[in-house]
């Protein structure tokens, strides 16, 4: 009998295939995974017709996990974290962006849009104006923006300067002049948890400000590209950074001031936008999109520090995903892409378990 030689190679390759499938890692998310609630706006307007820096809804959880708040428009929606209804409201003048509260939960924090160069901050339960500190603009170009909630101190940067602010009072503590380490400005900030370090990322690496002895404490040194977001971890033992270019997503550990993970420096035009850890950093998620095809988000959960995939949960989303952030107690994890009123948030204590990489 004869056999067909096109035959037998296309059994071969078939076979080859499925060899080199069964070899590689295999992610169960599709299946198991559903966002246990989804926080929707009132409002469905378009973000990009909004006046704001981004165009996402920026949320923060309280730090008990009870509340979650999202800016929109012309307020805050302060919304009950577990049956994900709103509670309250709050009229601002605009959308706010770096929105925090102060770990008591009595104050909310942030800085308005690039048509109000202002930070304020209100009283949470009645909605009240507390105080207003003017941000710098220069070149039609804000100053960065952080809050602290564990001391209630705000950081904004004024070209090559960094002033502390007290949020209840809006008074000047102090002013760190960082014009001897940069000519090109500050590229964003972030407090560190306990609120004694003020991570500052200029073009020659990334600064620890002690807050309390009003000195540069140490340096993280530059990777190579320019950091374009910082994200600390809950227990303050690492500090994440964003690069749009082409670095992806870098992890140092503070400690030892050592660079310990690398995600995403391999995906072919990556755009890693955000990152947030667990609160025992044993888990870290990190979210984007393609830049050159809109409608591709990308969000992926990965063990950390070993980098073992988890879930991959890009399939949620339409667009970028560009905020994220785990519940205080790590049993949630909330996340919003542009384009998009609303809050997904899913169950990691039960559906993570489910998704973990099998060979």
């Amino acid at each position: 009998m004869l056999i067909n030689p096109g035959f037998v190679r296309l059994a071969l390759i078939t076979f080859a295939l499925c060899l080199a499938q069964c070899q590689q890692p295999h992610v169960t998310v599709a299946q198991n995974i559903k966002p246990l609630r989804v926080l929707e706006f009132a409002d469905n307007t378009p973000t990009h017709q909004l006046p704001q820096i981004g165009n996402s809804a920026e949320f923060t959880y309280s730090a008990d996990g009870k509340k979650i708040a999202a800016s929109w428009i012309q307020g805050i929606f302060v919304f009950d974290a577990k049956r994900g209804k709103p509670k309250s409201f709050i009229k601002t003048k605009t959308f706010l962006t770096g929105m925090q509260f102060s770990k008591d939960g009595q104050i909310i924090g942030g800085r308005y849009g690039k048509d109000i160069a202002i930070a304020s901050f209100w009283k949470t339960r009645k909605g009240k104006l507390l105080t207003e500190i003017k941000v710098s603009q220069h070149e039609n170009e804000l100053g960065h923006f952080a809050f602290s909630p564990a001391t209630k101190l705000a950081a904004i940067s004024d070209k090559d300067e960094v002033k502390i602010h007290e949020c209840e009072s809006g008074k000047l503590q102090h002013t760190f002049d960082l014009s001897k380490n940069t000519s090109q400005g500050i590229r964003c900030l972030t407090f560190s948890p306990d609120g004694k370090l003020l991570a500052v990322a200029l073009t020659t690496g990334v600064y620890l400000l002690n807050i309390q002895d009003k000195k540069i404490e140490s340096k993280i040194p530059p990777t190579g590209n320019l950091v374009d977001r910082l994200f600390y971890a809950p227990d303050g033992r690492y500090l994440a950074s964003t690069n749009l270019l082409s670095e992806g997503v870098c992890v140092w550990e503070i400690k030892s001031k050592k660079l310990v993970a690398r995600f995403g420096e391999k995906r072919s035009d990556p755009n890693l936008e955000c990152v947030c850890f667990s609160p025992n950093s044993n888990l870290i998620a990190i979210g984007g999109g393609q830049p050159d095809n809109y409608g591709n988000p990308y969000m992926e959960v990965f063990e950390f520090p070993s980098k073992k995939s988890v879930a991959n949960l890009s399939k949620f989303f339409k667009f970028d995903v560009v905020n994220m952030q785990f519940s205080p107690d790590g049993k949630q994890l909330a996340a919003t892409c542009v384009e998009e009123t609303s809050i997904r948030v899913f169950d990691t204590s039960k559906a993570f378990r489910a998704a973990k990489v099998q060979k």
